[in-house]
C-alpha cells in the first residue's frame, strides 16, 4: 500500500479560513474556540492536512486509522467520521469549501493552508533568516511611557482573569403536570397561566390545554379538523393553528381564538410549522408535510407578501425567534442527523450552532431564553434525550464557558422545551419509548404489529411461514419461536452479541453472525433446537451478512479479502467446507441469494449501488446507482418471486425503502424513511426486512408522552 508523503505542514498548528488545528495536541478551533471534535474525524483531518492539495485515498485512511477493524466497521466509521468532519467545518460534501470527495477514490484538502504564523514552514525559514537591515524599522516610545501603560494593561489584563466564573445552569426541582397516558404530537405553547398542546384521542388530535401548575387535562372544541398547534399571540388571545390530516397536500394556516369565536384562514399560505415574529409583524414558516421544503418563508402577519428567507441543508422544522426578533433557530434533519442551525432574521449568516457537535448525539429543538441570555435544546445521546442550554449572552464582569451545560440526566426521556414567560421554568415532553416490531401493510399505508409487536430485529422466516428468528433489542439475543410467539427458545447469551439470523431452506439450522464486543464479526451455525454454537467463517478474518443458498448446500458471505483491504463475497460448501471466492466488484457486501439460486445481489461501489451476479457468467450488473456523492444503500431482500430488489437508500433528499426490478432497472420508492417512521437502529444500524408476502419489517418506536415542568436556576 502506498505511504503517506507529508508536506513541511506537520507540526503544530496549521490555520485554514477561521479555523486552526493543533495536530500535536489534538485540538480543533474555531476562531480561537475550542470545537469538540473525536479522535477519528480529527485524525482524518489532520491525513488531510498534512497533504494539502493531494489525494489521500481511501485505503490510506484505512491503514492509517483503523488497521485492524473489518471492512463493514471501517466502511461505516469513514463515512461516519467524514459527515462529523463536515459538520465540525461547516462545510458541504455538494459544494466543498474544504474537504473535496473523489469518488472510489478518496479525500483532497482544497483549502490554503498556513503555518500559526501565517505562512508556510518554507516561508518561515527565511523570515528567520531575515537581517536586521531588512527588517522595517522600530518605533521608541519613552521607557516611562511604555512600563506604564504596561502596568496598566497588566492589571486590567489580570483582574479580567482572575473575574469569577458564572455560575453553571441548574434544575431544581421537577414537577410533573399530566398523567393520561395519550400521544401528544406537534408543538406546545403557553399564555403564562395555562399550556396548549394537541392529543391523540379516539383516533383523532385534539385541541386540549392544562394549568402551568398541572391538574385536568381539558378539550377545547375547534372547527379545525385535525389541528396541530404551532404558536400563540403575545398577548395569549390566538393561537396559530393548521390542519395536519394525514395525507393532506396543502396545510392552511388558521388564526383560532383562544376564549371562543369563529378562526380566520391566514391568506393562502399553507405550512406544516409557523411563528409569529416577536413584535407580531411577521410570520416565518416552513413549506411541505414534514418540512420536506428546505426553505425557510417570511411573510407579513395577513399572511401577505410571502418570500423566501433562507434556504437549509437539509429539512427544516421547529423554528424559533430570538426575543429580540435578531435570530431564528432552526433543526435540520439532512437524512442521517439532526443538527441545529441559525440565521439572522435577515436570511443571512445560516451557520450550525454547535459544529463538531451536533452530530455526535443530535442537537435539536433550539428554544431561546426570555431575556435572550440562554439558547435550550435538547440532545439525543447514549440512548436518552436530555435537555441542554449554551449561554448565547457573554457577561464582561463574568466568565461564562461557550461549551453546552446538561441540565437533565434522566430517568425521563425529556425533549422540545418551553419556556414560562417569566423564563423560572422549563416545560417538557417526556417520551416513555415503547420499541414494537412492525410491518408495513402496503394497502393502507399503516404501520401495524408483527409477532405481538415484541422488541426485536433482524428477523428472518422459514420457508413454511410458521416459525421466526429474531434478535431480541436491545440486548442483541438469538431466539426461535413460532409466529404467534409461543414454543420461544433462547440460542445465544451474553457477552455474545447475534444479528442477521438466517434460517435455513430445511428449518433445521440457523445461521448468524456475532462478535463480542470491540472483536469482528463472525459467521456462526445453530441447530434450530438449541445447542452449542459452531464457528463457520475462517481464520481471523472474520465474516458477515449470512445467506442461504437455496438447496441448503452453500452459504455466502463477506469479509474482508486476506491478501489485501477489499471487501469479498466467498461460498461455504455446507457439505465439503471448503470455501470459494466469487468475482469481485467494488467492495461488495451484504449478499443475498435468489430464490431460484440463480443470482446473488449485492451492494456495491462504497455502499452507491444495487448489483446483481448472474453465478452462470460470473458477471456482475448494476441495477441501481445512486446519484449522491455521499449516499448510503444498504439491506438489500429478494422479492418472493424473485422478480425485485428491494433496499434502503438513506439519500440526504428521499430517505426510503425503494425497490428495483431486474427485467428493466425501474426504481420504485415503497415507503419514506425518516422522522415519520423513527426505526429504532440496534446493534448494527438501522434494520429493515421483508415477509414472504414482501411486506416491510422494522422495529419502530411507539410511545406516549407526559408534560413535566423543570424548575431551573440560570445565572
Amino acid at each position: 500500500m502506498q505511504e503517506f508523503k507529508p508536506s513541511r505542514l506537520i507540526q503544530g498548528a496549521i490555520r485554514f479560513s477561521v479555523f486552526e488545528a493543533d495536530l500535536q495536541a489534538g485540538e480543533l478551533r474555531k476562531r480561537g474556540v475550542k470545537i469538540k471534535l473525536q479522535d477519528k474525524p480529527f485524525q482524518i483531518l489532520a491525513a488531510l492536512l498534512e497533504n494539502p492539495g493531494q489525494v489521500v485515498t481511501r485505503e490510506e485512511l484505512r491503514a492509517r486509522l483503523w488497521p485492524a477493524d473489518t471492512f463493514v466497521d471501517f466502511e461505516r466509521s469513514l463515512n461516519i467520521g467524514m459527515v462529523k468532519l463536515r459538520a465540525a467545518l461547516g462545510d458541504s460534501a455538494d459544494t466543498p469549501r474544504f474537504v473535496e470527495t473523489l469518488p472510489r477514490r478518496g479525500y483532497r484538502f482544497i483549502a490554503p493552508v498556513t503555518s500559526n504564523g501565517g505562512a508556510t514552514r518554507d516561508r518561515l525559514g527565511a523570515d528567520s533568516q531575515q537581517s536586521d537591515e531588512e527588517r522595517p524599522a522600530e518605533r521608541h516610545l519613552p521607557h516611562a511611557a511604555i512600563l506604564v501603560t504596561a502596568s496598566v494593561l497588566g492589571i486590567v489584563a489580570l483582574a479580567y482573569w482572575l473575574r469569577p466564573s458564572l455560575p453553571a445552569p441548574k434544575v431544581l426541582r421537577i414537577v410533573q403536570l399530566t398523567d393520561d397516558r395519550r400521544p401528544k404530537p406537534g408543538g406546545m405553547v403557553t399564555d403564562g397561566a395555562r399550556l396548549y398542546f394537541t392529543e391523540q384521542i379516539t383516533g383523532r388530535l385534539t385541541l386540549v390545554t392544562v394549568s402551568t401548575a398541572g391538574g385536568e387535562v381539558v378539550p377545547i372544541q375547534t372547527p379545525i379538523h385535525d389541528p396541530e398547534i404551532l404558536d400563540i399571540s403575545l398577548d395569549g388571545s390566538e393561537l396559530l393553528m393548521n390542519t395536519n390530516a394525514k395525507g393532506n397536500p396543502g396545510q392552511q394556516l388558521w388564526v383560532v381564538p383562544v376564549m371562543g369565536g369563529p378562526p380566520r384562514r391566514l391568506g393562502d399560505l399553507e405550512a406544516s410549522e409557523a411563528t409569529w415574529s416577536p413584535d407580531g409583524e411577521e410570520i416565518l414558516y416552513i413549506k411541505g408535510f414534514g418540512g420536506s421544503d428546505p426553505n425557510l418563508y417570511l411573510a407579513k402577519s395577513d399572511g401577505s407578501a410571502s418570500r423566501v428567507l433562507a434556504k437549509v441543508p437539509g429539512n427544516p422544522y421547529f423554528i424559533r425567534w430570538s426575543p429580540d426578533g435578531r435570530h431564528i433557530s432552526v433543526s435540520v434533519f439532512n437524512g442521517r442527523s439532526n443538527t441545529l442551525w441559525e440565521v439572522s432574521a435577515d436570511g443571512t449568516n445560516l451557520h450550525p450552532v454547535l459544529p463538531g457537535w451536533n452530530f455526535d448525539g443530535a442537537a435539536c429543538n433550539g428554544h431561546w431564553t426570555p431575556d435572550g441570555n440562554y439558547l435550550l435544546f435538547d440532545s439525543y445521546r447514549g440512548g436518552a434525550d436530555n435537555i441542554w442550554a449554551i449561554r448565547e449572552k457573554q457577561s464582561i464582569l463574568r466568565k461564562t464557558s461557550p461549551q453546552p451545560v446538561q441540565l437533565t440526566t434522566g430517568p425521563l426521556n425529556v425533549g422540545g422545551p418551553l419556556l414560562s414567560k417569566d423564563g423560572k421554568r422549563i416545560f417538557v415532553t417526556s417520551t416513555v419509548p415503547r420499541p414494537q416490531l412492525h410491518r408495513y401493510d402496503s394497502k393502507s399505508g399503516e404501520w401495524k404489529l408483527f409477532l405481538s409487536g415484541i422488541p426485536a430485529e433482524h428477523v428472518d422466516l422459514s420457508r413454511d411461514g410458521r416459525w421466526a428468528a429474531y434478535v431480541s433489542y436491545p440486548d442483541a439475543i438469538l431466539f426461535r419461536s413460532k409466529l404467534d410467539g409461543s414454543q420461544k427458545l433462547q440460542l445465544t447469551a451474553p457477552p455474545l452479541q447475534a444479528a442477521k439470523p438466517r434460517i435455513s431452506p430445511d428449518g433445521k439450522s440457523i445461521a448468524y453472525m456475532a462478535r463480542t464486543p470491540g472483536q469482528p464479526w463472525r459467521i456462526y451455525l445453530v441447530s434450530a433446537n438449541g445447542g452449542s454454537s459452531q464457528p463457520l467463517s475462517p481464520g481471523d478474518a472474520g465474516g458477515a451478512e449470512p445467506s442461504w443458498s437455496p438447496d441448503g448446500r452453500s452459504l455466502a458471505f463477506c469479509r474482508t479479502s486476506p491478501t489485501s483491504d477489499d471487501a469479498i463475497i466467498e461460498l461455504l460448501d455446507m457439505e465439503t467446507n471448503r470455501i470459494s471466492a466469487l468475482p469481485p466488484p467494488v467492495g461488495p457486501i451484504y449478499p443475498r441469494w435468489s430464490p431460484d439460486g440463480r443470482s446473488i445481489a449485492a451492494i456495491g461501489d462504497d455502499f452507491r449501488a444495487v448489483m446483481l451476479l448472474d453465478l452462470r457468467t460470473g458477471k456482475w450488473e448494476v441495477l441501481f446507482k445512486s446519484p449522491g456523492k455521499e449516499p448510503y444503500v444498504y439491506e438489500p431482500s429478494w422479492s418472493h418471486d424473485g422478480r425485485s430488489i428491494y433496499f434502503v437508500e438513506y439519500a440526504a433528499n428521499a430517505p426510503g425503502y425503494y425497490r428495483v426490478r431486474i427485467r428493466d432497472h425501474k426504481v420504485e420508492r415503497v415507503v419514506a424513511l425518516g422522522m415519520d417512521v423513527p426505526d429504532m437502529g440496534g446493534i448494527t444500524g438501522g434494520w429493515h426486512a421483508l415477509t414472504s408476502d414482501d411486506s416491510l419489517l422494522s422495529l419502530l418506536n411507539e410511545h406516549y408522552e407526559e408534560i413535566y415542568a423543570l424548575d431551573w436556576e440560570a445565572p
